[in-house]
């Protein structure tokens, strides 16, 4: 019943401990209280359900957020207003970091994204905390069993919960463990000292950094690992932004390869619910953002 499940629906015989233990066995860190928020909010989040009504019919759509005297608009990139309401701030700051981590396409830089200090709150979020937090569902602190009871109650996909931890483990294995390069730029990335990395006109490399005038660490090991010269990177500040951002100007294919392939495995974990896991699809989207700026 169990592997059953895991392609569909869960068999109504299948225990709620069963499933529980399993994810135990694959990820003994995976937390069920940060899914049930998060799964909660992306059916009733107001922001939330905006993106997913609008975006998937408007996939290259560039769309905006903005907050202003608690008034809070969506807009897309043709000026049209897709949503205007009254909001605090406090909605504001944390419905777009869930959006984000929902829907990365609504994020400026991405890979920022697992490093947000209202997801790392979340992240951390207990069972005692969720019968706060939504008191009409939990009437008392509810088990890891409770929980995954009312994800079921949702219709959650559980085998795409699996697949997707599965694969997030699995990149996160191959990412650390190929090259001191892979492991330097996961690690910065983790800890939000990369805001984004990737590729524009098959010929240049660019790294965004949230660290002002001290980038000396990852410079140099860039151009030991890919055989970079001096005169081929340049930094310049955005001040509009805060980022430090470091260009590589004619890379070599097999450099650009080599960042590719790190940049979307990265994207992956900072972003495991990328639509449709079409990660290539988001960084070409943001690459051709990053090449205007440029």
């Amino acid at each position: 019943m169990f592997q059953s499940s895991m392609y569909g629906e869960c068999h109504p015989d299948l225990e709620s401990e069963y499933i529980e233990q399993e994810m135990k066995n694959l990820d003994p860190s995976f937390n069920w209280s940060f899914q049930f928020i998060l799964e909660y909010a992306r059916r009733n989040n107001e922001i939330c359900k905006v993106y997913q009504g609008y975006i998937p019919s408007n996939p290259d759509a560039v769309v905006t957020m903005s907050w202003s005297s608690d008034l809070l608009k969506i807009v897309d990139s043709n000026g049209l207003e897709i949503y205007n309401a009254d909001h605090d701030y406090h909605f504001f700051t944390r419905s777009s970091a869930i959006n984000a981590y929902l829907d990365p396409r609504s994020c400026a830089y991405p890979f920022t994204i697992g490093s947000n200090v209202y997801i790392r709150e979340l992240q951390s979020r207990t069972p005692e905390d969720l019968a706060e937090i939504y008191p009409d569902i939990f009437k008392h602190v509810p088990s890891i069993a409770e929980i995954i009871d009312s994800l079921r109650t949702m219709n959650v996909n559980m085998g795409g919960v699996f697949k997707l931890t599965q694969d997030t483990l699995k990149t996160k294995s191959d990412i650390t463990a190929r090259s001191e390069l892979s492991n330097k730029l996961y690690t910065e990335s983790i800890n939000g000292r990369i805001a984004y990395m990737g590729t524009y006109n098959n010929n240049a490399i660019l790294i965004d950094s949230t660290v002002y005038e001290d980038n000396g660490d990852i410079i140099s090991l860039l151009q030991d690992s890919l055989g970079i010269g001096d005169n081929q990177i340049c930094e310049e500040f955005l001040e509009s932004d805060s980022i430090t951002r470091i260009v590589i100007e004619d890379a070599s294919k097999e450099s650009i390869e080599v960042v590719k392939q790190i940049s979307s495995e990265i994207m992956k974990i900072m972003v495991p619910y990328s639509v449709g896991s079409d990660t290539e699809a988001l960084h070409k989207k943001i690459a051709s953002s990053r090449s205007r700026e440029h």
